[in-house]
């Protein structure tokens, strides 16, 4: 890549634009009632990052994900940390942002949480503009 395309890379505007921050995923509604819960994080394909708040239900994170441009334009690479519960979600490999990418920690009768570290980077050039660590948090314990 040239010294030109790293740094029209850089500039917010060009070719688009992103913004992730840390966030968390939780989902509580079964807590003291046993069963499955799940929480979820997830880049959309329409821009919009949405997560878990307490219920499995995501929720819009204002001003988070795409901020100008394309979403086709942009990939995704998650990794998990820690251990417990079932996480769902590909990782381990750059994902197209034109579709859907969601990610999720499911727990039954217990508590588990992990981390998820999400990078985003301009699909034409490989560099990454944003990175953000979203904690799972899962209380499914009757």
């Amino acid at each position: 890549m040239s010294l030109i395309q790293l740094l029209l890379a850089s500039v917010p505007g060009v070719g688009g634009s992103v913004a992730i921050s840390n966030q968390s995923a939780d989902d509580s509604s079964q807590a003291g009632i046993g069963g499955t819960g799940t929480a979820s994080y997830k880049l959309g394909s329409d821009g919009v990052a949405s997560a878990s708040a307490g219920t499995p239900t995501l929720v819009a994170i204002s001003g988070e994900w795409l901020v100008s441009g394309t979403a086709s334009n942009f990939e995704a690479y998650a990794t998990w940390s820690g251990s417990g519960g079932t996480v769902t979600g590909t990782t381990g490999s750059w994902l197209g942002l034109g579709s859907d990418r969601t990610w999720s920690l499911e727990e039954t009768n217990g508590t588990a949480t992990r981390t998820l570290a999400v990078q985003i980077r301009r699909a034409s050039t490989g560099v990454v503009l944003d990175t953000a660590t979203i904690t799972f948090t899962v209380d499914s314990a009757p």
